[in-house]
């Protein structure tokens, strides 16, 4: 096998993988607002049914079953196929962002697992918080010294490519995100006479900056964050004559998610002042 038809093993490989992820992701999205245990596995949400793992194939079960539960025929919702495959498309594109086509080590493998762990994050705290207005813990301030301790290892071992900063970064980052959005909070609600930032989004930039690092990282994304809030409600405004809340979370789940797949490919044409490199 030639070194290209070996890359594209692995790349099909981390698609399957991001597959099995999806079809977790699911499970989280499902429990974890209602602190409901991730274990068991996946089950009918009409009849309790457990769903055996030849019925839980990704996105292949849901087009057999044709939508609906083998036990009681309910049907499945359609999001359920939806994240999976979108689990599949981020185990792609995070080895591609990752792993350059040619020879495969083992140092820029690890990474493209890890930032497809990231994203999966995003997608299900994007997912809960649209649905419920709310970000758990575990999949912010929780998961912010797992990621710290991710970019130390990459860092110190000799990885510096986008989008990974410096562990020197992370820290800092993670630091200054805390303190920065929580007086944000604090003051905005002060004058205000209302709450104006949640705290669920102040972990959730604590947890973006330990992973993508303070500069460029948390700050374009907080930066097209905002941006793609801004859109979203005016647009709905014009189209509606009616104001739309629209959680922040999203919004910065989605700007995170570009930014480490196209930050330095897209984004100098959108940010043409920052450089787009591995953070300091």
């Amino acid at each position: 096998m030639t070194i290209t038809g070996l890359w594209w093993v692995l790349a099909g490989f981390a698609v399957a993988i991001g597959l099995c992820i999806g079809s977790f992701l699911n499970v989280v999205i499902a429990r974890l607002p209602e602190d409901r245990s991730l274990l068991p596995g996946s089950a009918c949400d009409s009849c309790g049914a457990q769903i055996p793992i030849w019925r839980n194939i990704p996105v292949l079960s849901y087009l057999l079953l044709r939508g609906r539960c083998a036990s009681c025929a309910a049907p499945i919702p359609a999001s359920i196929p939806v994240v999976e495959a979108l689990g599949g498309a981020l185990g792609f594109l995070a080895w591609a962002r990752c792993v350059p086509v040619g020879p495969v080590d083992l140092l820029h493998a690890a990474a493209a697992f890890a930032l497809l762990g990231f994203l999966a994050m995003l997608v299900a705290a994007s997912e809960i918080d649209l649905r419920h207005r709310i970000l758990p813990d575990e999949l912010t301030i929780y998961a912010t010294p797992v990621l710290l301790l991710i970019v130390a290892v990459f860092d110190v071992g000799g990885l510096h490519m986008f989008p990974f900063p410096t562990w020197r970064s992370a820290v800092v980052g993670a630091g200054v995100a805390g303190v920065g959005m929580g007086a944000i909070g604090v003051i905005s609600s002060l004058l205000l006479g209302r709450e104006a930032l949640g705290w669920g989004d102040v972990k959730m930039t604590v947890m973006l900056a330990a992973f993508l690092g303070l500069i460029p990282g948390a700050f374009v994304v907080l930066m097209l964050g905002s941006m793609i809030g801004s859109v979203i409600g005016l647009g709905h405004l014009l189209v509606t004559r009616r104001r739309a809340y629209l959680p922040l979370g999203p919004c910065l789940a989605w700007s995170a998610a570009l930014y480490t797949l196209f930050g330095d490919t897209v984004f100098p044409y959108v940010f043409p002042n920052i450089q787009f490199a591995a953070g300091w």
